[in-house]
């Protein structure tokens, strides 16, 4: 099972910017949740944050961060492209076969995709996306069959000269497993969330916690929040370790944000990523989060303007 966790993986650049402000972590939504029960770390976290000090958010409010970074995409590369794709294994990286996948190029899983196939045999599919344009995956076989889990990835970029890609699919036993180790019962109406905190340097971060929030502030009173250590899931990891890996477990379904907080050194935390995600029932929704950047979009460099 050395492969397990190899699927909470992403790609990323940076910019800068030098903001530092603290959060209240003494705050508490209006659903009774305490954002001091996700958000307690005093560790110092590693990596490297020059590109971004920090964000304050106050829970309660739409939290709109008036400092993220940006990034000048060059929008002459946008372009619909065809991608010789192939549906893997998380665990294995064996291929699935008989596997429909969806692309919504809105990079969000709603309503009918823009493009669709299922995988061959030899888990081959073709598929249509825009280039230097983020887009969303959905892939799942045979509910019937009970073999993989309805795995949905937000936030994908391609590079215009792309050809090929993997898509990733979560087996039912791989699921089982991970949920086990950590000690969770997750509920078949809410969704699992996972991804890697990543700095400015796209290297997996320290130190980080994380919470899942609505536009308001308000935290599920279900979530439960968990970590790993070298890639494998690890019930007593109170926040990231080098791995930067994160996993939120029973996460109802519509739409919320992770935000990530590390130790300002002084008591208090600082929001240092997000992301927002649409969840869905009884699924598994891979989304990172990346220093500086608040809904967890990073474009290749062939995507952006040169300078």
């Amino acid at each position: 099972m050395n492969a397990l966790l190899l699927m909470f993986l992403a790609c990323g650049e940076k910019d800068t910017t030098d903001t530092t402000t603290t959060e209240d972590t003494a705050t508490t939504t209006t659903d009774g949740v305490a954002l001091s029960d996700f958000i307690y770390v005093t560790e110092a976290a590693t990596g490297d944050d020059s590109c971004f000090a920090g964000e304050a958010g106050v829970l309660g409010s739409d939290i709109a961060f008036s400092s993220w970074n940006t990034q000048d995409v060059n929008t002459d590369l946008v372009a619909t492209i065809s991608l010789d794709a192939e549906v893997i294994d998380f665990e294995s990286d064996d291929p699935v076969e008989e596997a429909t996948v969806d692309i919504f190029w809105s990079n969000t899983v709603s309503g009918v995709s823009d493009s669709s196939d299922i995988s061959a045999e030899d888990g081959s599919v073709s598929i249509e996306a825009e280039s230097c344009s983020p887009f969303s995956y959905r892939v799942y076989t045979d509910p019937a069959l009970e073999e993989t889990k309805v795995t949905i990835e937000a936030n994908t970029v391609e590079s215009p000269s792309a050809t090929t890609t993997d898509l990733n699919s979560v087996s039912s036993a791989t699921y089982r497993v991970i949920t086990a180790l950590m000690g969770i019962s997750p509920d078949d109406d809410k969704g699992l969330v996972a991804g890697t905190m990543y700095d400015c340097n796209e290297d997996p971060i320290r130190g980080a916690q994380v919470v899942v929030r609505d536009v308001d502030g308000n935290i599920p009173e279900s979530l439960v929040v968990k970590y790993f250590v070298d890639d494998f899931p690890n019930r007593n990891q109170e926040w990231t370790s080098e791995d930067g890996r994160w996993l939120a477990v029973n996460v109802p379904e519509g739409t919320w944000y992770v935000d990530a907080y590390v130790s300002d050194g002084a008591g208090g935390h600082t929001v240092k990523g997000s992301v927002i995600i649409e969840v869905s029932a009884d699924s598994i929704n891979i989304s990172n989060i990346h220093t500086g950047f608040g809904d967890g979009i990073k474009y290749p460099e062939a995507c952006l303007v040169s300078e």
